[in-house]
């Protein structure tokens, strides 16, 4: 999604945003893809879109991109609230389960269990798949929210913002954590209702408030 903003002001609230990150999480960094060997080998799905792990967000190129980096900010808010085991244990579902088998199938090898052995390293494969996560589907919809609040602000039309956050949370960037356009729909709709009560928004989230005061701050 590109909201239509003029250079300078992508600019200036890029840079206010930057600095806010920055303050408010010293170990937060931002850095660029398209000067990174790894993230230049990777599909052009991936290399085009920002990544946050942890305290570090990835950014596709330095372009300024305010409405993305708020989006990206959420994630990192996230991660600080929850923790690292928090939040990877809410991310990876059902995936992260996988080790926990494949240990109890290594396991089973060595007190000579074969049957739970195979039980246990299927469970482990099966644990791989993509399958649906509501608690990955969760997380990403924070950022995908602040992405719609954006577009609310600047009045752009509300069926494109959701249209693409449909396209989005139901693909396999995500590793469809969601199976079906219409379940995606319904968690995007459901989104939507929580922008009715901006204020609130502003009140109980960091990234919220501090991309909220940005948006209204005139000083260049």
């Amino acid at each position: 999604m590109n909201i239509g903003l003029s250079e300078s002001v992508r600019r200036i609230r890029y840079a206010k945003l930057r600095d806010r990150i920055a303050r408010r999480y010293p170990d937060a960094k931002i850095k660029y893809k398209e000067n990174h060997g790894f993230w230049q080998k990777t599909p052009a799905s991936l290399r085009d879109c920002a990544t946050t792990i942890g305290n570090t967000i990835w950014m596709p190129r330095r372009d300024y991109d305010f409405e993305t980096l708020a989006h990206e900010y959420q994630h990192v808010v996230d991660y600080n609230e929850m923790g690292i085991f928090g939040f990877m244990m809410m991310y990876l579902q059902p995936q992260i389960l996988a080790p926990f088998w494949f240990i109890l199938g290594i396991m089973a090898i060595c007190f000579q269990l074969p049957i739970f052995c195979i039980l246990a390293l299927a469970v482990g494969i099966i644990c791989l798949l993509p399958w649906p996560s509501k608690s990955r589907a969760y997380l990403e919809m924070r950022g995908y929210l602040m992405s719609m609040y954006l577009g609310s602000e600047y009045d752009e039309d509300v069926a494109e913002i959701e249209n693409f956050v449909v396209d989005s949370i139901s693909s396999w960037l995500y590793y469809k954590m969601i199976w079906t356009r219409k379940a995606a729909r319904e968690l995007v709709h459901k989104a939507a209702l929580e922008l009715d009560d901006k204020e609130g928004l502003s009140n109980t989230s960091v990234a919220f408030r501090d991309v909220h005061e940005i948006l209204i701050d005139t000083t260049p």
